[in-house]
């Protein structure tokens, strides 16, 4: 027996991605939002795996900066309502994951950058300053 449902919501998920411009302009979504991610994150000190202009535009690999470590920073996300994804294997002990991709309000992302902007400098022992740049896509 096909599981009938799984069809429904199939249908419903392409319908609701037509009507918001098919994929081209999703992938235009996820690529604005993974520019964001990325500017953002370099400007607290990260730095990109790769910079080739071919990189994903779902996910981020990008390595922590110096005075902080993977399991600091994922402990003080996790303490903020926030799951980042640790590397693996040679990239583990130094690099994160993160993923820009599905239904993500901008308010969302907007939390998640002063989250990640706040557990960086706290994971440094530097006292919070206010986030400046995490409106404008």
């Amino acid at each position: 027996t096909p599981a009938v449902s799984a069809f429904f919501a199939l249908d419903t998920a392409l319908d609701e991605l037509a009507e918001a411009g098919g994929v081209p302009a999703r992938r235009e979504v996820y690529r604005r939002r993974n520019l964001r991610v990325r500017r953002v994150l370099t400007d607290l000190g990260f730095q990109s795996f790769s910079n080739t202009g071919s990189e994903s535009q779902t996910i981020v690999t990008m390595r922590v900066p110096e005075g902080t470590t993977v399991d600091a920073l994922y402990g003080a996300m996790k303490d903020r309502g926030f799951i980042i994804y640790r590397s693996k294997g040679a990239l583990a002990a130094e690099h994160i994951q993160i993923a820009n991709m599905g239904e993500l309000p901008d308010e969302t992302i907007d939390a998640f950058l002063a989250a990640m902007s706040e557990a960086v400098e706290v994971t440094r022992g530097v006292k919070s300053a206010p986030a400046r740049h995490l409106r404008s896509v």
